[in-house]
This record gives structure tokens, C-alpha cells and sequence, in this order.
């Protein structure tokens, strides 16, 4: 992930494969980028970013692609479950037509 050192200081990549061969519903090479920053004025963001897969007749893959990202994101964001935490942006693409 490209992004500019002069606003942004990296503290936590997370990036993860999403890709389990025990499991049917994960069984797709796809993986994930979770990137946590630093802001200049101390503030946090985490930035995450993932390509899911397509296939109209695997919804289920999607969706559990998708648990497990969000997952992800809420033990770095806000590990203790309670309020508070700190900024996302979730960016992907969720491959909801053949023609996206």
C-alpha cells in the first residue's frame, strides 16, 4: 500500500490470506491488506483493503471472506470490544456483478 511518510507513519501491517484448505468456504487464494497509521497530530488509522472473489454461486466464500476481514479489523481497531477504538476505511471490491 502506497501512502505518504511526510502525513503518515506505518505502525501495524496485518495483512492476511484469506485462504484456509480445511475449510470449503475458504478455500479461494485471496488475502487481504490491514495497515495501520499514525497520523502527524497522533491520531490512528487503519486502512484496509481486499479484492473478494467472484463466483454467483459462492455467496458463501464472500461472506466469510468478509467475517474474517472485519474481524480482523475490530482486534487491532478496538481489541478489549468496548467503545472508543480509532477510524476505518474499508475499501474493496465486493464483485456484486460479473461486469464490477
Amino acid at each position: 500500500m502506497m501512502y505518504r511518510s511526510d502525513k503518515f507513519k506505518l505502525v501495524q501491517d496485518a495483512s492476511m490470506g484469506l485462504y484456509h484448505n480445511q475449510e470449503r468456504c475458504l478455500d479461494k487464494p485471496n488475502c487481504a491488506q490491514i495497515i495501520v497509521f499514525q497520523c502527524m497530530d497522533g491520531s490512528k488509522l487503519c486502512v484496509a483493503n481486499t479484492h473478494l472473489l467472484y463466483n454467483p454461486r459462492r455467496g458463501d466464500i464472500k461472506l466469510a471472506q468478509i467475517s474474517l476481514i472485519l474481524s480482523q479489523i475490530q482486534q487491532i481497531v478496538n481489541p478489549e470490544q468496548g467503545f472508543g477504538g480509532f477510524p476505518v476505511v474499508f475499501s474493496c471490491d465486493l464483485k456484486t456483478c460479473p461486469q464490477a
